[in-house]
């Protein structure tokens, strides 16, 4: 009570209690705000590397910011790109084009029919160098 007999005591520990106070929501709302800056582009990133490891290749991360995760969603969103592309370029170059065998058993006796001929006219090629 003796706090309210002396008014300019009183008047300070107010205004030190409103300061107090208003620390601390700005501190909160800091730490809030700062805290959704981090979780939301990481949030992003893990449902975005969920669906790629689903084998989505097309996904695309919007995210717009120019600090590290920004560059790193860009960084996402460039690998997703490669990916496909090799994807792409993997199927072209596996996919059974006309005039080639699909069966493995086929493939292997007509590529040993090819290298014993070519021992053979290797060989020859090296006595006829030889008789010479």
């Amino acid at each position: 009570m003796r706090l309210l007999d002396d008014p300019i005591r009183a008047s300070y520990v107010g205004i030190l209690i409103l300061i107090t106070l208003l620390i601390v929501f700005a501190a909160s709302w800091m730490g809030i705000y700062l805290a959704r800056q981090i979780t939301v582009p990481v949030q992003l990133l893990a449902e975005g590397t969920e669906e790629v490891a689903r084998g989505n290749l097309d996904v695309s991360l919007d995210y717009r910011s120019s600090d590290e995760f920004g560059t790193l969603v860009a960084s996402f969103n460039r690998m997703t790109a490669d990916l496909k592309a090799m994807k792409g370029t993997w199927r072209k170059r596996t996919s059974p084009s006309p005039g080639r065998t699909t069966n493995c058993a086929v493939g292997r006796s007509s590529s040993k029919r090819s290298s014993t001929a070519s021992r053979r006219g290797s060989s020859s090629s090296i006595a006829t160098a030889g008789s010479r």
